[in-house]
């Protein structure tokens, strides 16, 4: 049989309403299709006389946990899941001071420095602020003209 079938879901909180079917129908009008799958978690009871009034479309409601355990795992057809694990490589100090003061990191260092030096005009602990401005202004200059950490991004 080559008919084509249009297939919905609606896998939410609510249930499957009338409303929903009607829109699939027409969706399926639309598509000149007379086949209609809608799955769904739940359905309404009114679904299922709903759609035995409706002649001109065949439309079958497929309970999706019914489904599941007649079907997929019944015929063991769950996709394998395999989970790879890789161990994550520890950085040395000389690649975390290659990443924190790159020349990338420059305009991260400005913006957090004027962050902190706007905040303590207005914030109490106004010493604090200004000497972590300090602090970034000087990792900004830092990172923008240090030569050792800047040689390997322009390889």
């Amino acid at each position: 049989d080559d008919e084509k079938v249009l297939v919905f879901n609606s896998f939410n909180i609510n249930f499957c309403d009338n409303d929903f079917v009607l829109n699939a129908i027409k969706k399926a009008d639309k598509l000149n299709i007379k086949k209609i799958m809608i799955f769904a978690s739940n359905f309404n009871k009114d679904c299922y006389s709903f759609i035995k009034n409706i002649k001109e479309f065949k439309i079958k409601l497929i309970d999706f946990d019914e489904f599941y355990i007649n079907y997929i795992k019944k015929e063991n057809i769950m996709p394998e899941n395999k989970i790879i694990y890789e161990e994550k490589t520890n950085f040395t100090f000389k690649e975390l001071l290659n990443i924190a003061f790159n020349r990338k990191k420059t305009k991260t260092y400005v913006v957090t420095g004027i962050i902190f030096l706007i905040s303590s005009i207005f914030l109490r602990y106004n010493i604090y602020y200004i000497v972590f401005t300090t602090i970034m202004f000087l990792f900004a200059m830092f990172s923008y003209f240090n030569k050792p950490f800047n040689k390997k991004i322009s390889e």
